[in-house]
């Protein structure tokens, strides 16, 4: 939700725009960003998302350029119900999670937010489904993303195709 200061300081809350649901189908899933927005914060919405084998997931910001596929600096971790961690990071996009098998389902909310001039980090956390119950915590910075952001891609740091669960975004 977006605060608004109007001319007699006043506050107002504007509603976020709310893409298309996509099935988690592929081996990335892409929304694009209307002609004409220039989105602040991006809110991606996980639903029961798995993959076929063991990557993670990950999200790659697009321009008109294209998607861009390097300079992140992004870190995912995970802690399992039986007493496990681990960690993971990446530099080719924002880590969504921090391990994986074939038979995670994750869900959950993670936002990305413009800090002006380009830059962007994310925040967020998945939980897991599975019978190895889990919660996956990220966070990471993309320093330039040379220019407006068009598009939001969520794909995977291995040749994997996603094989259940849906994503949606919200723009403002």
């Amino acid at each position: 939700m977006t605060m608004v200061l109007d001319g007699d300081g006043l506050v107002s809350y504007g509603v976020p725009n709310t893409a298309t649901l996509k099935a988690a189908t592929g081996s990335s899933v892409d929304f694009t960003i209307p002609a004409g927005v220039t989105p602040r914060r991006i809110t991606l919405l996980v639903s029961g998302v798995s993959l076929s084998s063991t990557g993670q997931l990950l999200v790659q910001l697009g321009t008109a350029g294209g998607i861009v596929n390097t300079g992140y600096v992004s870190t995912g971790g995970y802690m399992y119900a039986a007493g496990g961690t681990g960690i993971t990071s990446s530099t080719a996009g924002f880590c969504l999670t921090g391990g994986s098998t074939s038979a995670y389902t994750w869900s959950g909310v993670v936002t990305i937010a413009t800090l002006g001039s380009n830059n962007w980090v994310s925040g967020g956390n998945l939980g897991n489904s599975a019978s190895t119950a889990s919660v996956f915590s990220s966070g990471g910075q993309l320093s330039n993303a040379g220019g407006a952001i068009t598009t939001l891609r969520i794909t995977n740091t291995s040749t994997d195709t996603f094989d259940a669960g849906n994503f949606n975004i919200l723009y403002e």
